[in-house]
């Protein structure tokens, strides 16, 4: 054992430190003999100790830990204890003493790589424990007891065996002899499970996944996405056919038009626990053989959802760390591939400031219209697009249709421009429109236009319209779009026009994209302004004098049906029999 002594080691006093040495007294007559290393005007005196090599063995009492054999009770829990015996034993090429005094300090730790461990002692109720034994020259051993995590349930992984770390060293590293220092100071024991699997020690496993869903669909009715049917539920059974399956789990994914929300086990045996290792994994401890464990997946469609996925895809991939045949893995796995289609939930409603307008029975047709305010009153359009689904949309067009000229000619309704306001932004995309008819500075000829007694509405099938376009590139959940429309209305139209009421119906329809996954019902917003002509206070003259011929008309068929009746004649008869009784009383009287 070369060792090399520094002066500065010794007393940073010393020069020439190392001129002579000295190796024949035993001065503390240990069996050993000292150094005398000689200095300018000094001699230091080095002992010698013996170096020793300290073997260190941990035992296990049961050997394995048998899952079903709980032999103590820790916290009212049933729970599995096994006994653990250190041992150290002492060896040394110098020959020592039988009273030489060796201490040694300690450290046991269970589980030493892992964040949680399997097992606690029952000294300290930790993974760890520190102490301090007499190690003579002869075998020196002590038993510490540890016990598994409460129940066996809690213990996710019965594959691996328990690991119990023993690291020590020397109570006092000044004392002699001492430990080699090229010797290792650090033993690890491993306790095994026992897997209950025959005398190979080796567990088969055969897993069975099944799957079914509450989404039903195909290619001719495929599942429609919507507000009330966010939900959906996947059940999964696994299955285990072969020996005792360990650490079985089983790992959920879904297409990412799916958000999972949460896995419940639907059954629950107390010896085979289900919990959740991560997010979107099962885990079964073990399995025996024929033992069906399942559990729920939920999950939902969310506002985040990518509707270019055409399908419902959920997949589930069960797993363990037994060993398993390659002939039986293809049912490990399960998928289902459901069609679906997305609904558009669009709230598309208007608003207008003109709902009713009455001609003046004084209004005149000027020849040159100078101003704008010379047309007629201006009319202004609100159209709101709101997205209530669950998915953002792209790409709206929101077609406006304004009956913009009479059969006759004349202009009626004509836009100035459309202006779009969005909530994500405070600023306005506005869209200017030309003026349909003729530019309004210049002179205009307007044509009486007789109306059919039939048509008392103007729309694109009984006039031309202005048809205008606007597109909505991204319109988010949730959010809104304000589609102004403005415009005039040309009054001197209306006056020439002969009718008494007459209705501007304008169209505004919603479409999308032209897209197979995404769904829309027809979104149409009609658009009514009224326009009614103010009548006159005077009578005319031919209504006066039909009325009076009329009334003597009616007069004179009256007379000659009472005539017809007898009506007169009886009255003529009554007044000739009263003449002649008077007549006859006045010859009585004389």
């Amino acid at each position: 054992y070369p060792q090399r002594v520094a002066a500065v080691d010794v007393s940073s006093s010393l020069v020439y430190f190392g001129r002579s040495v000295d190796a024949r007294l035993d001065v503390d007559g240990n069996g050993i003999v000292d150094l005398s290393v000689g200095a300018l005007g000094n001699a230091v005196l080095l002992r010698s100790r013996s170096i020793v090599h300290m073997n260190a063995t941990v035992t296990f009492s049961p050997p394995k830990v048998n899952l079903l054999n709980k032999s103590c009770l820790r916290n009212g829990k049933d729970s599995i204890c096994v006994t653990a015996t250190v041992c150290f034993h002492a060896t040394a090429r110098s020959p020592l003493t039988p009273d030489s005094d060796i201490w040694i300090a300690y450290t046991s730790n269970v589980d030493a790589s892992r964040v949680a461990p399997r097992a606690f002692f029952d000294e300290t109720a930790e993974r760890t424990l520190q102490r301090e034994t007499h190690a003579p020259p002869s075998l020196s051993c002590s038993d510490r007891t540890c016990h598994l995590v409460s129940r066996c349930q809690e213990v996710t992984d019965f594959v691996r065996p328990i690991s119990l770390q023993l690291d020590f060293a020397l109570q006092d590293p000044n004392s002699d002899p001492v430990l080699d220092a090229y010797w290792p100071m650090h033993t690890e024991a491993l306790l095994p499970f026992a897997n209950d699997c025959g005398d190979d020690e080796e567990c088969v496993s055969d897993l069975v996944l099944h799957l079914r869903s509450d989404v039903q669909g195909s290619s001719m009715a495929p599942y429609v996405i919507r507000s009330g049917r966010r939900r959906t539920s996947v059940w999964a059974t696994l299955e285990n056919r072969g020996e005792n399956a360990y650490n079985a789990r089983v790992n959920v994914s879904f297409s990412r038009n799916l958000r999972l929300a949460s896995i419940t086990p639907t059954v629950r045996d107390t010896s085979h626990a289900l919990s959740n290792r991560d997010e979107d994994t099962m885990q079964s401890g073990f399995m025996n053989q024929r033992v069906l464990i399942a559990f729920d997946c939920w999950s939902k469609f969310s506002h985040s959802t990518h509707s270019s996925v055409n399908g419902f895809f959920p997949f589930l991939q069960g797993d363990n760390d037994s060993k398993e045949m390659l002939e039986t893995l293809h049912d490990n796995a399960a998928s289902l591939s459901i069609p679906v289609r997305y609904e558009a939930e669009i709230l598309f409603t208007r608003d207008s400031n003109l709902h009713q307008f009455e001609v003046s029975r004084e209004a005149v047709v000027p020849d040159v219209i100078e101003r704008p305010e010379d047309i007629g009153p201006q009319f202004n359009y609100t159209l709101t697009v709101q997205n209530l689904g669950l998915f953002p949309l792209a790409r709206l067009e929101v077609l406006i249709s304004v009956p913009a000229v009479t059969p006759g000619g004349n202009p009626l309704l004509t836009l100035s421009h459309v202006e779009t306001v969005s909530e994500r932004h405070e600023g306005r995309d506005a869209q200017q429109v030309p003026a349909h008819t003729r530019d309004i500075k210049s002179g205009c000829s307007f044509i009486s236009d007789r109306l059919n007694l039939f048509i008392n509405v103007l729309n694109c099938a009984t006039g031309r319209c202005h048809r205008v376009a606007c597109v909505v590139e991204t319109l988010e959940v949730g959010q809104e779009e304000l589609i102004h429309v403005k415009g005039w209305l040309w009054t001197p139209s209306l006056t020439v026009m002969k009718f008494k009421s007459l209705k501007l119906n304008t169209t505004a329809e919603l479409q999308l994209n032209r897209s197979q996954l995404i769904l829309m019902k027809e979104a149409q917003v009609l658009i009514v302004m009224e326009i009614t002509k103010e009548r006159g206070s005077s009578v005319p003259l031919w209504i006066i004098i039909g009325s009076v011929l009329g009334g003597l008309l009616l007069l004179a068929l009256l007379i000659y049906m009472l005539w017809k009746m007898g009506f007169f004649r009886r009255h003529y008869l009554q007044l000739i029999r009263d003449n002649d009784k008077d007549g006859r009383e006045n010859l009585v009287q004389g």
